[in-house]
């Protein structure tokens, strides 16, 4: 699957809406349901677009007026219970939906992000390819319980002796704490003592899942307990919380266009906090102002929005009076609805006559004589703030 976005509005107390059709939205971008415990409480997984990421949990429930999210690094079927959980709290991991609202959301099986009405951003999924922390290295082979067990690894960056780490088996849910006593460089290193046994594919370092949730301004990865249950973490290692940093971007007035950064990852554990753990791919920047216009749009051709009122619209194309455009030329470009019916919704344009866009995925609420849209290049939402910061996102769409 890939990249999705959606736009609905909301009438009051509508939590068990908002939980199905983030559920529903999730599959459609290519996430797994993996249990339905009731009506108003699933949980799906992932590991990731490329398939690469250790496969992470996440829960989706209604708790009271509030919509509500829970990360684990192992989840049993069976018991519908789930390990190694990340940190939650009813006030900051739930999204209150007691009043009337609209959601844009949008992602992949990556990273997900969404909005309800005026609250804060919100978002989980797997920690950024650029900001997984070292050590972190996989099995070679699997292993069994014991005392001086050695370990062949992919790489053995930043393991040191004495130090502890996680070992982590995300196709059993075994997982612990373990010290190691020798490093043979590039090869292998020895635990000192090991409880479970593990396969091939394991993961071992200080944090072994990459998915979380977004709380405010902070990522909070999944816990990884120890031998016990216990929420323990390995000596020096970060906590299972670590801030994402908005580096802010000015807008060049005279190209209509805005400098990108980076996010940036550092840990929120005492002993590690400001040291950065490195740069993730997703790209956020601050508007330079307060506007409540939710789209930012860019032309890299003549920096020249493209606007108007659609005269009809059906499920993949939007009509316009008259004949202006040319045709052909808007392929590749976005349409945006900005406006009236359909408002908020993006797509790829595949075809265009002098009168006629064509796009690539289906609308949600297809456009009528009341729709207003843009033409752009490069697509940015405003999602509100955080902590008196405005946010921005340029937007991927959906393939065509």
């Amino acid at each position: 699957m890939a990249y999705r976005s959606y736009f609905k509005t909301y009438a009051s107390s509508k939590q068990a809406d908002v939980e199905a059709d983030l559920v529903t939205w999730m599959q459609a971008q290519g996430w797994t349901l993996e249990d339905t415990i009731s009506a108003t409480a699933h949980v799906l997984s992932s590991t990731g677009e490329a398939g690469t990421m250790p496969k992470g949990w996440l829960h989706i429930f209604v708790s009271g007026p509030s919509v509500a999210f829970k990360a684990y690094t192992w989840y049993d079927v069976a018991s519908h219970t789930g390990y190694g959980e990340s940190f939650y709290s009813s006030k900051q991991n739930a999204i209150d939906c007691s009043a009337a609202g609209s959601i844009y959301y949008y992602g992949s099986k990556d990273l997900c992000f969404f909005r309800y009405g005026t609250q804060r951003l919100f978002g989980w999924g797997h920690w950024p390819s650029f900001g997984v922390l070292k050590p972190r290295a996989t099995l070679s082979g699997g292993i069994s319980a014991g005392s001086n067990v050695v370990v062949a690894l992919d790489n053995t960056d930043r393991f040191y002796v004495n130090d502890y780490y996680m070992i982590a088996d995300f196709a059993t849910g075994c997982r612990e704490r373990v010290q190691v006593n020798a490093v043979n460089a590039g090869v292998s290193v020895t635990l000192t003592t090991l409880v479970g046994n593990y396969t091939a594919g394991s993961i071992i370092g200080y944090c072994p899942s990459t998915l979380g949730i977004q709380c405010k301004t902070e990522w909070e990865r999944c816990v990884n307990p120890d031998a016990s249950g216990t929420a323990v973490l390995p000596n020096g290692c970060p906590d299972k919380t670590a801030s994402i940093g908005l580096p802010g971007a000015h807008l060049d007035y005279h190209n209509n266009l805005y400098g990108l950064k980076p996010i940036y990852l550092y840990g929120a554990d005492p002993s590690a906090f400001g040291v950065y753990l490195g740069v993730c791919d997703a790209h956020f920047l601050c508007p330079p102002d307060t506007t409540a216009d939710n789209l930012y749009g860019v032309m890299d051709d003549a920096n020249q929005y493209i606007i108007g009122t659609a005269s009809a619209g059906g499920s993949t194309n939007l009509d316009v009076a008259g004949t202006p455009f040319t045709e052909d030329a808007l392929i590749g470009k976005i349409l945006v609805l900005t406006g009236g019916t359909g408002a908020g919704q993006s797509r790829y344009i595949t075809d265009n006559t002098t009168s006629r866009i064509v796009v690539g995925q289906a609308w949600a609420t297809n456009p009528n004589a009341t729709t207003t849209f843009a033409v752009v290049d490069r697509l940015y939402r405003n999602l509100g703030t955080d902590n008196s910061i405005y946010i921005c996102a340029e937007e991927k769409i959906g393939e065509p």
